[in-house]
């Protein structure tokens, strides 16, 4: 990319760039997203094909929030946290080591609250960003990836979701009872594309996190990836830039 006359391409990337997963992204490729992103994300997507996506929802207890964070950053794993901002306040040190370790932050509400309408959505949203971005210490962090409560969408959502260009992210699959991971191994290689993973910070959760961590990076390791954010698939040139 080319920087403007008088100015360096590093100070060019400040004015023009947006920050995502804590590393500066130019900012044409996240209007562009050559590769491109959808206005949704199921798992199917043929260019997920074995990735493995970790997805934490909620937040809602930071003691959770911060084992499973232990966890992951012992296999170098990374995931995409859907926080209600309404329970994170005061949690600097926790949120700024997320956003610094390269985790993405999505959108889930400030307070998990279905039916919004679309003006109730723009207004929520930029209270959300206004916590996110204390929180991280970047004042320029804006959303790229949400999720409504519950994976409960409707025409305002969609309606919201596409007028700012934003992906909605499903999940296709959720440890439970009956959901151990030889029924995920089942799935991931059965669909057509990934995994996606939906868990919760809370005692459950937090430990089938801890008991599986090292064969889900092992099953993406065998396909060629690791556990990934979807900015690392979506953008492009994410890995250089974070490197830059």
């Amino acid at each position: 990319m080319e920087s403007g006359k008088g100015i360096s391409r590093r100070e060019f990337l400040k004015v023009t760039g947006v920050y995502l997963a804590g590393k500066l992204i130019p900012k044409e490729l996240v209007e562009s997203d050559k590769l491109y992103r959808p206005e949704t994300i199921y798992g199917n997507e043929k260019e997920l094909k074995g990735r493995v996506f970790i997805t934490i929802d909620d937040c809602a207890m930071a003691k959770y929030t911060l084992q499973m964070v232990d966890i992951l950053a012992s296999v170098n794993a990374k995931a995409t946290f859907f926080p209600n901002s309404d329970r994170l306040m005061g949690q600097y040190m926790l949120w700024r080591r997320i956003y610094h370790f390269g985790h993405d932050i999505g959108y889930h509400t400030t307070n998990h609250t279905l039916g919004l309408t679309v003006n109730q959505l723009i207004e929520d949203r930029k209270k959300f960003e206004v916590v996110i971005r204390e929180l991280t210490g970047n004042p320029n962090y804006s959303v790229v990836y949400v999720r409504p409560p519950y994976g409960d969408w409707d025409k305002n959502w969609t309606t919201w979701a596409k007028a700012n260009s934003l992906t909605t992210i499903r999940w296709n699959y959720a440890p439970g009872s009956k959901h151990n991971l030889d029924y995920f191994r089942t799935q991931f290689k059965s669909i057509n594309g990934g995994g996606i993973i939906l868990i919760h910070p809370r005692p459950w959760d937090t430990q089938w996190l801890e008991d599986n961590i090292k064969q889900l990076k092992r099953m993406a390791v065998d396909h060629g990836h690791g556990l990934e954010t979807f900015s690392m698939v979506y953008i492009k040139g994410y890995e250089q830039s974070r490197n830059s």
